[in-house]
């Protein structure tokens, strides 16, 4: 007699970053102002760009999103 168990896979929920949460199947659901695989990039506003995982925004605008 032979004892099999069945796999399951796991995602640390601790990769989701930025106070995402990991889905069932894997990936994350990001907060809003958030997006990417891990949630690792802010979505800026106002014209700002993402560099290093930070909105360096427009003249004029400021704050974490711009």
């Amino acid at each position: 007699m032979q004892r099999t168990q069945r796999a399951y896979c796991y995602m640390d929920p601790t990769i989701c970053l930025n106070g995402g949460t990991a889905a069932s199947d894997g990936t994350c659901n990001c907060r809003p102002g958030f997006n990417g695989a891990k949630c690792e990039s802010p979505i800026c506003q106002n014209g700002g760009v993402v560099v290093d995982y930070k909105c360096v925004c427009e003249a004029g605008f400021n704050g974490q999103f711009c």
